[in-house]
């Protein structure tokens, strides 16, 4: 939500899209961590990307 609305207040536009269900359970706790952390790595990766694009963009605001 953060995200969100500080994109909002630099007149972006944000569009939300579904979100498939995440798995319930897992065969083992290692399983449940291993897709945990795939998770935040996706997670750390996109707000990188946002990073660079700031960078990009010279839109120091949102670095």
């Amino acid at each position: 939500e953060i995200f969100i609305n500080y994109l909002n207040a630099r007149g972006g536009r944000v569009v939300l899209k579904p979100i498939d269900a995440v798995p319930q359970t897992w065969g083992t706790p290692l399983a449940a961590f291993a897709d945990t952390l795939a998770h935040e790595e996706k997670v750390t990766a996109l707000i990188n990307n946002i990073y660079a694009l700031a960078e990009q963009e010279h839109d120091y605001a949102t670095r």
